[in-house]
Order: C-alpha cells, then structure tokens, then sequence
C-alpha cells in the first residue's frame, strides 16, 4: 500500500517538475531555487524551502542536505534516507516551486580548474582563482586580466585585495601564461634571459647575449631542453642552427676543465673542475640549493654520455657522501637542480600565498604560515586541491574533527583555498517571510521573528521548535513562542548563533492541502483511499 502511495507521490513531482521554465534545462537543483517538499503525514515538514547559495536545503530533524545538481526524484531519495532515522518510511514527494537564474564569473586560462562559477558579492580576485584551483606552474600570477563588458584590466594576484579591480557577475578572469623566456649563460658578454622568439637558434641568442667573451669557447656548448642535453658548437657545420623552445638553456663555458651548476642553485654557473669532486661539492661550491629547490631529482648530464642524463637524490648524498646519489664528477658535466612544486594557500587567512613543502608539514602548518584564519574563515568547508585536479572537502573547525584533519599531510603543488564565512539564522515554516536572516550581535528569538513578519495565522505557536548548531535536535526543543513573543517566557527568548533555526510548525495537516493544487487533490485520495482500507 505504502508502495503505491510512493510511486503516485513521485509521479507528481516528476509532473510538477516537467513545468518548470524552459530555461531551467534538465531538471537539476541549483542554489537559490525553491522547492516544495511533501512529507505525507507530517505536516510540520511539509513546506517550501530555499537552496542556499552553497546548494543545501535545513530540513527539521534532518539538517542540513545538500541537493545541488541532484535530480528531483534523488532529492526525494535524500530526504527519505535523511529523515528515516526518525520516521518510519516517510514518503517524500519534492516539485519546483521556483527556478533560479544563476550569475557567474569565468575563471580560464592558466588556472588547474577553469570554468564557471557562481559569482557571490565580495569575492576577490584570488577568491575565484583560489576557486579554480589555484594558477598552475606555466601560469602568469602578475599579469591576470578581468574583462568586464568592454573594459579590460590588469591585476596581480600578489597585490593587496583592495587595489584589485572589484568584480561583477559575468566578468571573466584570465590567467595568462608567464612570459616565455630563453636562458644563455656562462662565458657570453650579458649572461641572463632573453625573451622567446620562434625560429632563432643558437648562434642567434648568443649574438643577443653580446657575443663571447674572451675566455669563452665556440666549442663544448651545451643545450638543456627539459632533460635532454645537446652538445653543439657555434661552427655552422653542426648544430649552431639548432632550434630552441621557450624555458631551454644555452650554457657557453669557458673551459673543458669546469663543470656547470644550474637551476635552483644560490649562484648558479661554472665551477672549476678539481680532481674527485663530487656532485655535493659541486653544489656546495655555489652556495647550496635555494629554499625552492627539488632536492630529491638531482640530473647530472654526462660529458660523454646518454643526453638524459642521472638522476640522483641530494639527501640521500647529505646522509652518505660514500652513497651513488654522490656521484663522482668529470669535466664538462652540468648538474641541474630543478623547482619543487610550491604549496599555495589563498582566500580566507591572513597572508596568502606560495609557500615551499617542507618535510613533516601538516594542513595546519601551511595555514599557520599564511598567517591564520581570518574572523571571516569557513573553517567547516576548506578545499583542497591536488596536484592531479582531485579535490576535497576538509573540516577544519576547532570544535569538530579541525584537530585531526589539520594533521593531514600536503602534496607538494596541493593549493589549499579558505572560503569566506556567511553566518545566518533560519526562520522557517509558519511565518509571514520564511527564510535566512543574518546573525546580529544580541538579536533573541523574538527579534528574528519579528524579522521574519511574524507568525501567520495557521501558526501552531505551542509547538515551536529550536535547533542549535551542533546539538542533538529533538523533540525536548519544542516551545511556546506565543509566550516568548508576549514576553512572558524569557527563558526560551535565547540569543541565537550562526547555524539556528527557528521553525513554526502548522496547526493542522488540512491547512496546508490548499496550497498545493492538484498535489493535494491526489495526496487527499490517497490519503482516504489509505485509511478506509484498513
């Protein structure tokens, strides 16, 4: 019987839905919608209600439930499985009562997670790319460009929040990629880089360096592609024609008795080539590694030998200086040290930015390096990013699982984003304006209320019920708000926090038949066709 109740109320709210507008598209949940959910034989649950900006619905005695992106007929399954725990089989019938139009801004370009997303008034700059995971390592973060109509303009993500451009629903914001660039070092008259053009080749960016010097050699340069190493000479009959690519280096020596220390390096270049040195002299003999260096993928080309060249592990070398990551050196060889992957944290903490990996640093850690948490941080809803585009959800609130999570280990290239906090109390059933309200210092039961227009004339006011953020919600929360509204129950007049709800339940199930049009004519026969069968 209960069977047939459930596939009627579920075919009504698949035809319900079938209304909606056209430019509602599949019929999905999105924030700011209203849906009107049936709860048969529960009165005090039946109503509309608001998605909220960040795609939940506060259901009494459920919660909070998240329904964005979910079908009708999944938000009834949702519901029924939330509810269950204290009803036996409810049955749950959900319909569109309205239809949001969502305003975005587009994040594209050099971002990990490009796309749309929905703009919130007060959101900064960094907030949306922190939203798209964070710039992505080939990503220009001083020159991002907000193209708002027909104006265009340029910001820093290093920069102050208030000197960036505010942004308006629609804009997009483009990450570039950074300027690409050409290195030539060693024994050349102006050593550094040089802007990337297509088709100049060797001899072509040597000439813009200034020539060679005079104890530089024609012979013995070496090309660094990534990890490819090439030998050429500036004697046209060999690979002085060679082609570059944007990020390759030119290293010019001076001597075949050097060897050549580049990348993330104190002061990469040329060292003089002594008999047994090793690669941690080498390195040594530059200054160390910077704080940003992958010290763990140490390349060592060969003079002779595979253009790939060896990799070998700088710690394990510190640890033994006898160890084959030590590796003994010959002339002419280039040892490279590349960038780790950085660690960004952005939105909501004190000072956001990019921050190197350091060994045995937890999610808390790298928080506490960018100053903390802001009054302002979501600390429940803090996203993680990694490195391969997955993400996740982390709670890292002080008074939830905040202690254990915070312990949680980062991925070097993880971008960590903080969301801005938006506290509310809800009002919801019998009252003249049901909805969210924001939290105000001192504001009591009655205020929000008040707030709210008042309890309509179906009020049960007896039968008030309070739900506190993070207490058991039961029936032991039920009071008279009649009586905290004529001032005479101050007890339960309590000032009310970020997360309460207030909800004013109907006095009959009847009153809340005529509402629902040819809903409620189905659910009234059915309902009869229920209890005359038993």
């Amino acid at each position: 019987m209960r069977s047939a109740i459930q596939k009627t109320l579920v075919i009504v709210g698949v035809f319900l839905a079938s209304a909606a507008p056209s430019w509602a598209g599949p019929a999905l949940v999105e924030p700011n919608d209203v849906l009107d959910i049936v709860v048969y034989d529960e009165a005090q649950l039946t109503r509309d209600y608001n998605v909220s900006p960040d795609g939940h619905i506060d259901v009494p005695f459920a919660g909070q439930v998240r329904v964005e992106g979910l079908t009708l007929i999944q938000v009834g399954q949702q519901l029924q499985r939330a509810l269950s725990t204290r009803y036996r089989d409810p049955i749950v019938a959900v319909a569109f009562r309205e239809r949001s139009r969502r305003e975005w801004v587009y994040v594209v370009g050099e971002v990990k997670i490009p796309g749309p997303y929905s703009f919130a008034a007060g959101y900064t700059l960094n907030d949306y790319v922190g939203r798209a995971g964070g710039v992505t390592d080939a990503g220009g973060a001083e020159s991002v460009l907000i193209l708002s109509g027909s104006d265009r303009k340029q910001a820093s993500l290093f920069a102050e929040p208030k000197s960036q451009p505010p942004l308006r629903a629609g804009d997009t914001i483009f990450v570039p990629l950074a300027p690409q660039q050409v290195y030539v070092l060693g024994e050349v008259t102006t050593p550094g880089s040089l802007r990337f053009v297509a088709g100049y080749n060797v001899k072509d960016y040597v000439g813009q360096a200034g020539g060679l010097t005079r104890d530089g050699s024609p012979d013995n340069i070496v090309v660094i592609s990534g990890t490819q190493r090439t030998d050429t000479s500036l004697d046209p009959t060999t690979h002085a024609n060679l082609l570059l690519k944007a990020g390759d280096t030119i290293l010019v020596p001076t001597a075949p008795h050097q060897v050549y220390v580049l990348g993330e390096v104190r002061d990469p270049g040329p060292v003089q080539f002594l008999a047994g040195m090793t690669m941690l002299d080498a390195v040594n003999q530059t200054g160390g590694p910077s704080a940003d260096a992958d010290i763990s993928s140490v390349v060592v080309y060969r003079r002779e030998g595979t253009p790939e060249g060896v990799v070998v592990d700088y710690r394990e070398a510190l640890r033994n200086a006898t160890s084959a990551s030590n590796i003994l050196l010959k002339p002419g060889d280039t040892i490279v040290l590349g960038r780790a992957p950085l660690i960004y944290v952005s939105g909501e903490v004190a000072h956001p930015g990019a921050f190197s990996p350091l060994p045995g640093y937890t999610l808390a850690d790298f928080i506490g390096l960018a100053g903390g948490f802001l009054g302002n941080a979501n600390m429940r809803n803090v996203l993680i990013t990694h490195g391969d585009q997955t993400t996740e959800i982390v709670d890292m609130h002080p008074g939830g699982p905040g202690a254990v999570n915070g312990k949680r280990k980062l991925r070097p290239g993880d971008s960590v984003y903080v969301p801005p906090r938006i506290e509310k109390v809800y009002v919801g059933g019998e009252v003249a304006h049901p909805g969210e309200f924001d939290v105000k210092e001192g504001f009591r039961v009655s205020d929000y209320v008040g707030l709210a227009g008042g309890m309509t004339d179906r009020a049960d006011a007896k039968r008030a019920l309070l739900f506190r953020e993070g207490e058991e919600r039961s029936e032991a929360d039920t009071f008279n708000l009649g009586k905290v509204l004529s001032g005479k129950n101050e007890k339960w007049n309590k000032e009310l926090k970020n997360g309460d709800t207030v909800y004013v339940p109907q006095k009959l199930w009847a009153n809340r038949i005529e509402d629902y049009g040819i809903l409620g004519s189905l659910l009234t026969t059915v309902a009869l066709w229920f209890r005359l069968s038993k």
